[in-house]
C-alpha cells in the first residue's frame, strides 16, 4: 500500500455520446410484440439519425432500422422471422458515423408470442 502513484494534472471523464438504453439484458420480448428500443445521445455528437442492428451471440443478423431519426425510442415489431432463443443483442449507431455506437449490454430472449 504504500506504493502508488497519482495523475500529472487533472482531468475529466466524459458522458458517453450514445447509449443503448433498453433492451439492456436479461429482458424477454415476443414474436409479434411491438416493443419499444430507447437509447440517449448527445444529438451534436452522433447527428439527427441512428442505425439499429439485431445481433445474436458475435453474429450481425441485419438492420432493425438504417435510418431513423435521434429521438431516443423506436418501436419494432419483433419479427415471425426471427427464431426463438436467448443472447440477442441490439446495436444503436450514428448513421454517419459508425464508430460512435453502442450495444445492450448483455442479451436478451426473443421467445414465441404468449
Amino acid at each position: 500500500p504504500s506504493i502508488r502513484d497519482y495523475s500529472d494534472g487533472r482531468f475529466t471523464i466524459l458522458a458517453a455520446p450514445l447509449v443503448l438504453t433498453a433492451p439492456n439484458g436479461g429482458e424477454t420480448w415476443h414474436i409479434g410484440a411491438t416493443e419499444t428500443i430507447t437509447w440517449t445521445a448527445d444529438i451534436d455528437t452522433i447527428g439527427p439519425d441512428v442505425r439499429l442492428g439485431l445481433h445474436r451471440g458475435g453474429a450481425f443478423l441485419g438492420w432493425i432500422h438504417r435510418r431513423t431519426e435521434n429521438d431516443g425510442t423506436y418501436n419494432w415489431l419483433v419479427p415471425d422471422s426471427l427464431a426463438p432463443s436467448s443472447n440477442y443483442r441490439i446495436r444503436v449507431q450514428s448513421f454517419t458515423d459508425n464508430a460512435l455506437r453502442d450495444y445492450s449490454d448483455a442479451g436478451f430472449d426473443i421467445a414465441p408470442a404468449p
